[in-house]
């Protein structure tokens, strides 16, 4: 099971949102109740997947769907710690013609 920690950054208008465990549909709750959160607030969303375990295609899915709907929002993203096989998802040629160039 995959837990998101939230962590706010009140100096500079950044959230970061760290996973942990299996990255799975079982976070999808977590994911989407992380869309929810009030992002005029923020400027800047780091996603720390360092804590990921094993990732899979619905997982990986799901944080492309994060960052595509961030990146809507006007949030600047920043990816670290992610593990090969989510880094090789998130630079393959149909993520990167929708994802924004920073990541």
């Amino acid at each position: 099971m995959t837990r998101i920690a939230t962590r706010y950054q009140p100096g500079d208008g950044s959230i970061v949102l760290q996973f942990h465990g299996d990255l799975d549909l079982t976070v999808t709750q977590e994911v989407l109740a992380a869309c929810d959160l009030p992002w005029s607030k923020f400027t800047r969303c780091v996603l720390d997947l360092g804590g990921v375990e094993r990732v899979f295609d619905s997982g990986a899915a799901l944080v492309l769907m994060l960052i595509r709907h961030l990146s809507a929002t006007a949030i600047e993203v920043s990816v670290e710690g992610a593990p090969d096989r989510l880094r090789q998802w998130l630079d393959g040629p149909s993520a990167r013609a929708t994802l924004p160039q920073s990541l």
